[in-house]
Protein backbone atom coordinates (compact mmCIF):
# COMPACT_ATOMS: atom_id res chain seq x y z
CA UNK A 1 0.00 0.00 0.00
CA UNK A 2 1.41 3.41 -1.23
CA UNK A 3 1.77 6.46 1.47
CA UNK A 4 0.33 8.57 -1.31
CA UNK A 5 -2.78 8.19 -2.44
CA UNK A 6 -3.12 11.49 -4.79
CA UNK A 7 -6.59 12.38 -3.45
CA UNK A 8 -5.75 15.15 -1.32
CA UNK A 9 -3.97 17.12 -4.36
CA UNK A 10 -7.40 19.44 -4.49
CA UNK A 11 -7.34 20.51 -0.68
CA UNK A 12 -9.69 18.49 0.33
CA UNK A 13 -9.22 15.19 2.48
CA UNK A 14 -11.30 12.20 4.17
CA UNK A 15 -12.64 11.41 7.15
CA UNK A 16 -13.47 7.67 8.05
CA UNK A 17 -17.26 8.27 7.02
CA UNK A 18 -16.34 8.40 3.45
CA UNK A 19 -17.07 11.67 3.33
CA UNK A 20 -14.31 14.46 1.67
CA UNK A 21 -13.64 18.02 3.65
CA UNK A 22 -11.57 21.03 2.95
CA UNK A 23 -8.23 20.64 4.49
CA UNK A 24 -8.79 23.96 6.38
CA UNK A 25 -11.53 22.73 8.19
CA UNK A 26 -11.68 23.36 12.05
CA UNK A 27 -12.02 18.83 12.07
CA UNK A 28 -8.52 18.74 10.59
CA UNK A 29 -7.15 21.09 13.37
CA UNK A 30 -8.56 19.18 16.30
CA UNK A 31 -7.34 15.87 14.32
CA UNK A 32 -3.91 17.24 13.50
CA UNK A 33 -3.61 18.60 17.22
CA UNK A 34 -4.77 15.14 18.25
CA UNK A 35 -2.13 13.81 16.24
CA UNK A 36 0.68 15.77 17.72
CA UNK A 37 -0.59 14.96 21.45
CA UNK A 38 0.18 11.45 20.23
CA UNK A 39 3.84 12.10 19.21
CA UNK A 40 4.96 13.97 22.42
CA UNK A 41 2.90 10.91 24.44
CA UNK A 42 5.83 9.12 22.51
CA UNK A 43 8.65 11.28 23.16
CA UNK A 44 7.29 11.64 27.18
CA UNK A 45 7.43 7.28 26.46
CA UNK A 46 10.65 6.96 24.99
CA UNK A 47 12.16 9.94 27.84
CA UNK A 48 10.43 7.43 30.50
CA UNK A 49 11.57 4.47 29.29
CA UNK A 50 15.48 5.43 28.49
CA UNK A 51 15.58 6.68 32.20
CA UNK A 52 14.78 3.55 33.55
CA UNK A 53 17.13 1.66 31.30
CA UNK A 54 19.82 4.25 32.22
CA UNK A 55 18.95 3.72 36.04
CA UNK A 56 18.83 0.21 35.80
CA UNK A 57 14.92 0.31 36.95
CA UNK A 58 12.02 -1.24 36.53
CA UNK A 59 9.19 0.54 34.57
CA UNK A 60 7.29 2.20 36.31
CA UNK A 61 3.30 1.43 36.52
CA UNK A 62 3.01 4.39 34.69
CA UNK A 63 4.29 3.89 31.48
CA UNK A 64 1.58 1.34 30.07
CA UNK A 65 -0.96 3.42 31.03
CA UNK A 66 0.84 6.39 29.23
CA UNK A 67 0.76 4.24 26.26
CA UNK A 68 -2.93 3.76 26.75
CA UNK A 69 -3.64 6.72 27.00
CA UNK A 70 -1.99 7.76 23.21
CA UNK A 71 -4.03 5.09 21.91
CA UNK A 72 -7.09 6.63 23.66
CA UNK A 73 -6.37 10.05 21.52
CA UNK A 74 -6.40 7.56 18.43
CA UNK A 75 -9.92 6.51 19.71
CA UNK A 76 -11.02 9.71 19.83
CA UNK A 77 -9.87 10.68 16.92
CA UNK A 78 -11.62 8.02 15.13
CA UNK A 79 -15.03 9.11 16.47
CA UNK A 80 -14.04 12.69 15.41
CA UNK A 81 -13.28 11.40 12.18
CA UNK A 82 -16.91 10.11 11.65
CA UNK A 83 -19.29 13.43 11.80
CA UNK A 84 -21.80 11.36 10.21
CA UNK A 85 -22.57 8.18 12.88
CA UNK A 86 -24.44 5.34 11.91
CA UNK A 87 -25.22 1.85 12.53
CA UNK A 88 -22.02 0.97 9.74
CA UNK A 89 -19.63 2.17 11.70
CA UNK A 90 -18.57 0.66 14.92
CA UNK A 91 -16.62 2.94 16.79
CA UNK A 92 -14.90 2.79 19.87
CA UNK A 93 -17.19 4.10 23.22
CA UNK A 94 -15.95 6.46 25.67
CA UNK A 95 -17.21 6.66 29.15
CA UNK A 96 -16.98 8.42 32.00
CA UNK A 97 -14.96 5.35 33.75
CA UNK A 98 -12.25 6.47 31.66
CA UNK A 99 -12.25 10.14 33.20
CA UNK A 100 -12.62 8.42 36.69
CA UNK A 101 -9.39 6.22 36.05
CA UNK A 102 -6.99 9.27 34.97
CA UNK A 103 -8.53 11.15 37.94
CA UNK A 104 -7.29 8.39 40.04
CA UNK A 105 -3.77 8.45 38.56
CA UNK A 106 -3.88 12.11 39.17
CA UNK A 107 -4.64 11.79 42.88
CA UNK A 108 -2.03 8.90 43.08
CA UNK A 109 0.66 11.47 41.59
CA UNK A 110 -0.34 14.39 43.66
CA UNK A 111 -0.64 12.67 46.87
CA UNK A 112 3.18 12.61 46.60
CA UNK A 113 3.91 15.73 45.94
CA UNK A 114 3.87 19.01 48.13
CA UNK A 115 0.93 21.29 48.08
CA UNK A 116 0.89 23.79 45.39
CA UNK A 117 1.59 27.33 46.78
CA UNK A 118 2.92 29.32 44.22
CA UNK A 119 2.60 29.54 39.99
CA UNK A 120 4.89 26.59 38.18
CA UNK A 121 7.01 27.46 35.49
CA UNK A 122 8.90 25.13 33.41
CA UNK A 123 12.38 25.62 34.67
CA UNK A 124 13.86 22.67 32.50
CA UNK A 125 14.84 20.50 35.52
CA UNK A 126 14.98 17.71 33.39
CA UNK A 127 13.95 16.46 29.70
CA UNK A 128 11.20 14.54 30.94
CA UNK A 129 9.41 17.14 33.02
CA UNK A 130 10.17 19.34 30.02
CA UNK A 131 8.08 17.20 27.58
CA UNK A 132 5.21 16.61 29.77
CA UNK A 133 5.18 20.38 29.81
CA UNK A 134 4.86 20.05 26.05
CA UNK A 135 2.28 17.73 26.57
CA UNK A 136 0.32 19.65 28.78
CA UNK A 137 0.11 22.53 26.94
CA UNK A 138 -0.42 20.66 23.33
CA UNK A 139 -3.51 19.24 25.15
CA UNK A 140 -4.59 22.48 26.26
CA UNK A 141 -4.83 23.42 22.41
CA UNK A 142 -6.51 20.08 21.48
CA UNK A 143 -9.25 20.90 24.61
CA UNK A 144 -9.95 24.64 22.62
CA UNK A 145 -9.25 23.16 19.26
CA UNK A 146 -12.13 20.61 20.42
CA UNK A 147 -14.40 23.50 21.88
CA UNK A 148 -14.63 25.44 18.97
CA UNK A 149 -15.13 22.16 16.74
CA UNK A 150 -18.21 21.34 19.26
CA UNK A 151 -19.82 17.55 18.16
CA UNK A 152 -18.01 15.99 20.87
CA UNK A 153 -19.45 14.40 23.99
CA UNK A 154 -19.25 15.52 26.92
CA UNK A 155 -16.84 12.86 28.60
CA UNK A 156 -14.29 13.50 25.55
CA UNK A 157 -14.24 17.06 26.85
CA UNK A 158 -14.30 16.18 30.54
CA UNK A 159 -11.36 13.46 29.49
CA UNK A 160 -9.09 16.03 27.52
CA UNK A 161 -9.36 18.64 30.30
CA UNK A 162 -8.37 15.67 32.95
CA UNK A 163 -5.77 14.82 30.39
CA UNK A 164 -4.12 18.76 30.64
CA UNK A 165 -4.28 18.08 34.50
CA UNK A 166 -2.80 14.80 34.14
CA UNK A 167 0.33 16.01 32.49
CA UNK A 168 0.95 19.35 34.70
CA UNK A 169 0.62 17.10 37.69
CA UNK A 170 3.71 14.41 36.12
CA UNK A 171 5.83 17.23 35.00
CA UNK A 172 5.76 18.33 38.67
CA UNK A 173 6.29 14.55 39.63
CA UNK A 174 8.95 13.98 37.76
CA UNK A 175 10.68 17.15 38.63
CA UNK A 176 11.09 15.94 42.20
CA UNK A 177 14.55 14.39 42.94
CA UNK A 178 14.27 10.44 43.22
CA UNK A 179 10.06 10.28 41.59
CA UNK A 180 11.08 9.86 37.64
CA UNK A 181 7.65 8.18 37.38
Amino acid sequence: MKVYTKTGDNGTSGLYDGSRVQKCEQIFDVLGTLDEMASHIGKLIFLLRNFYIANSSDKHKIIPYIISLQKTLLNIGSIIATPSRDDSFILPEFTEEQVSEIENYIDVMDSELKPLTVFIIQDGKNEIEAEAHICRTVTRRAEREINKYGNVSHEIFKFINRLSDFFFTLARYVSEPGKQA
